[in-house]
């Protein structure tokens, strides 16, 4: 295990905020240009983190989830990826998060969607 860590550590970042389950963020996120591929674009999204997977490794990657235009929207990120720029916290969404998977608010999203 000592050599796993040896190579990945270079690759980790240490430049981003810890995160919890639960928060509202915003992922800036770098879209390069097809023909040109010095040249990004920024791209944010703004949602509230759903669940995590693996927080200690190189693999680390999280779910973020936003409404849309009464629409659900999921998007999983890379923590350690260096496509994203930038992620701020924008706040928590109740200050008791008891699960660690939230993803019966995408349910509930779907459901008002069904309803309507």
């Amino acid at each position: 295990m000592d050599l796993l860590q040896e190579i990945t550590k270079p690759h980790l970042r240490n430049d981003l905020p810890s995160l919890k389950v639960g928060e509202k963020i915003e992922v800036i996120t770098k879209i390069f240009d097809k023909d040109n591929k010095e040249k990004f674009r920024l791209s944010s999204f703004k949602g509230i983190i759903i669940s995590q997977k693996r927080p200690k490794q190189i693999s680390y990657n999280f779910a973020v989830l936003k409404e849309s235009s009464k629409l659900a929207v999921k998007q999983t990120f890379f923590y350690h990826s260096s496509l994203i720029a930038e992620i701020k916290k924008l706040g928590m969404v109740n200050q008791k998060v008891r699960r660690a998977k939230l993803y019966f608010l995408e349910r509930k999203l779907a459901a008002k969607k069904a309803g309507e």
